[in-house]
C-alpha cells in the first residue's frame, strides 16, 4: 500500500467513525401521546385502542376510535385512586387494578377478554354469579368512542388502576352486538 492509499483509507475511517458518533448522538423522536399530559404514553395508548379494536373485529364491529375528552375524565378519576365506578360518569366505564406499578396496560385487555367465556349473547344476560360487563362493554355495538386514564401511585393494596371510558355506554340491556 502507498502513502496515498493509506491516507485515503484513513480519511475513509474518519469520516466513518465521524457518522457513528453522529447516529449514536441522534436523538430518536418518540411518538408523542394523542392526550398529551396525561398518564398514558403514546404505545400505551396505541396498545390499548389497538387491543380493543382487535376484540371487536372478532365479531366483525366498527373499530372505536381514541377520545381525548373521554381520556381527560379517565385521567381524572384514575388521579383519585378510589378503585371504584364513579358514580357521575356519563360514560361506559371499566376498572381494571394491579398490585404492581409497572402492570402492562394490555393485562386489563386480556383480564376483561376472559369474561366473554360468561356471556351469552343471544339471551343478552351473563352467567349466574359472573362478570361480563368489561367484556360487553368493549364489544358494545353502539359504543363508538374510547379514552383511557392510568395512576401508577394508587396508595393500598392497588398500585396501578386503568380507567377506560367509552361513549355511547354500553350495557344497556340486551344483546351486546
Amino acid at each position: 500500500m502507498n502513502a496515498k492509499s493509506i491516507i485515503f483509507c484513513a480519511a475513509i475511517v474518519c469520516a466513518f467513525h465521524l457518522v457513528a458518533v453522529v447516529d449514536t448522538n441522534a436523538q430518536v423522536a418518540q411518538p408523542r401521546p394523542m392526550c398529551p399530559g396525561l398518564g398514558l404514553t403514546a404505545a400505551e395508548e396505541k396498545a390499548i385502542l389497538d387491543g380493543h379494536n382487535a376484540i371487536r373485529k372478532e365479531l366483525k364491529l366498527r373499530d372505536l376510535t381514541w377520545d381525548c375528552s373521554l381520556a381527560k375524565a379517565a385521567q381524572d378519576w384514575a388521579s383519585k385512586g378510589i378503585a371504584e365506578h364513579n358514580d357521575d360518569n356519563p360514560y361506559g366505564e371499566s376498572i381494571f387494578v394491579a398490585s404492581s406499578a409497572t402492570e402492562p396496560v394490555t393485562s386489563s385487555l386480556k383480564r376483561w377478554q376472559a369474561e366473554k367465556l360468561n356471556w351469552n349473547n343471544e339471551t343478552g344476560k351473563c352467567a349466574p354469579g359472573k362478570i361480563c360487563l368489561h367484556y360487553t362493554q368493549i364489544v358494545w355495538r353502539t359504543t363508538t368512542k374510547l379514552g383511557c386514564g392510568i395512576n401508577r401511585n394508587v396508595v393500598g393494596k392497588w398500585k396501578t388502576m386503568l380507567v377506560c371510558n367509552y361513549d355511547p355506554a354500553g350495557n344497556t340491556g340486551g344483546k351486546a352486538y
